[in-house]
């Protein structure tokens, strides 16, 4: 997986931030589910997942740069997705501290 530009990130109780993810990534498993054929389970190991910090030059709240001194580190305890063919849908599950 390669991070990209164009993202939003939710926070808690904040506002949607425009956020810059470019330059992240990271490498996962891939298993097709046994009961449901047209999902597929991803899983990252979150060792290996690299996602940029929340700052003033990645992030926009209302189009405004966030704070120089405002700093949010992200790192994955769990990241999965779940691909659904069917029905052209995902869920994307990150937890973080």
């Amino acid at each position: 997986m390669e991070s990209l530009a164009g993202c939003q990130l939710g926070i808690s109780i904040y506002p949607t931030f425009s956020y810059n993810a470019s330059g992240g990534g990271g490498i996962a498993s891939a298993t097709q589910s046994v009961e449901h054929p047209s999902r597929v389970d991803i899983v990252f190991d979150p060792k290996a997942v690299s996602i940029p910090d929340v700052t003033y030059s990645t992030a926009k709240v209302g189009g405004v740069p966030l704070l120089p001194m405002f700093r949010i580190r992200v790192q994955p305890e769990s990241l999965q997705v779940i691909l659904t063919s069917q029905h052209r849908e995902h869920a994307v599950s990150l937890r973080s501290t």
